[in-house]
């Protein structure tokens, strides 16, 4: 296993998604950081929430959407130039939200092993693990509701 930062590894729902509170229809922009060639790719893992009423029941359904993530050497170029170290490799996806949405990232590295990014965490699991925690264990991902609305107060704070 390659000698890769994991620590390095960043994102969050504020700033490195865009637009920060979406409409439903609306194409959004993840981004996710880490070292320098650290990874040779990354993944946008999303599972999206339909629900639907059926006689008298809410019922519901998820999707998983496996985007491929493009290394955006122009943010790094621009993040260097607004004063931001010049040692991270940014990764960028778009997805079109409709529903409400739980999302994590997966870094690949050299040897093709994977790191996946939640909001608790970062790890490296089996199959099985992988399956349980990250994958349906939703509390754990990132999660995007289009057409909330957060108060002004409460954006003073953010």
């Amino acid at each position: 296993m390659p000698n890769v930062n994991v620590f390095s590894i960043y994102t969050d729902e504020v700033r490195f998604v865009s637009p920060f509170m979406p409409k439903r229809g609306d194409e959004v922009t993840f981004l996710i950081k880490a070292y320098a060639n650290d990874f040779i790719g990354a993944k946008l893992v999303v599972f999206e929430e339909f629900t639907w009423e059926e006689n008298g029941e809410t019922k519901s359904r998820v999707e998983k959407h496996v985007i491929e993530m493009q290394l955006d050497e122009d943010l790094s170029v621009r993040k260097q130039s607004m004063g931001y170290p010049g040692n991270f490799d940014y990764y960028s996806a778009k997805y079109v939200v409709n529903n409400r949405c739980f999302y994590h990232y997966e870094l690949i590295d050299i040897n093709r092993d994977t790191v996946y990014y939640n909001w608790k965490s970062w790890g490296r699991t089996s199959e099985d693990e992988r399956w349980l925690f990250y994958q349906y264990d939703f509390r754990f991902n990132f999660v995007i509701v289009p057409d909330m609305i957060i108060p002004d107060w409460m954006t003073i704070i953010i």
